[in-house]
């Protein structure tokens, strides 16, 4: 923890498709709270996979459509290899305000959805 200023802004991104014990999580807020000076912690849980955001931001019906992959064990690969991200999710209406904007259930119930604070338009 050393070298982070006072009022710094900690940024936590998690997946929770998977609900499992958060106590890890929990742990590391805990010690960023104990050990660095009034930090701004912002928590950005992920609901579902990467793939249901991206579905979820934008207006298409399939999620293979944004990479026009064959299948959707091929989007991620396909995905990664977009040299243009940001263009390609435009050209199917992205809406960023969408993105990673679902509170958590169940385990993760306890963490704040922040994610409107690190979105630029």
């Amino acid at each position: 923890m050393l070298g982070i200023k006072e009022n710094s802004r900690i940024i936590f991104v998690f997946d929770t498709d998977i609900d499992s014990n958060t106590s890890i999580l929990k742990a590391n807020i805990d010690s960023v709270k104990k050990y660095c000076k009034k930090p701004e912690i912002i928590t950005i849980p992920q609901i579902n996979n990467l793939e249901d955001e991206l579905k979820r931001s934008t207006k298409v019906k399939k999620i293979t459509d944004i990479t026009k992959s064959k299948s959707i064990s091929d989007f991620k690969r396909d995905f990664c290899r977009l040299t243009n991200c940001r263009n390609s999710l435009e050209k199917h209406n992205f809406d960023i305000k969408l993105l990673w904007n679902k509170k958590p259930k169940n385990n993760f119930s306890f963490v704040e959805q922040l994610s409107h604070k690190i979105k630029l338009a």
